[in-house]
């Protein structure tokens, strides 16, 4: 099953996204925000990463931190 991490602050935001993909066969889990999306990327990294436009300006999310 695929896995996919989604950074987003919002929780209904979250739930939204969840909804939609857990019915089609994806796991996805859920950071609140950029710093926790980072640890569990790093801890077991996902096969996709979604995150807000927000976020990733927030600079908590950086390109040279993900691989």
């Amino acid at each position: 099953m695929p896995r996919v991490l989604v950074v987003e602050d919002n929780a209904e935001a979250q739930s939204l996204i969840a909804a939609i993909l857990g019915p089609i066969g994806y796991a996805v889990q859920g950071a609140m925000g950029g710093a926790q999306g980072l640890v569990l990327a790093e801890a077991d990294p996902p096969d996709l990463v979604l995150s807000t436009i927000q976020v990733v300006l927030a600079g908590t999310v950086r390109k040279k931190d993900t691989k």
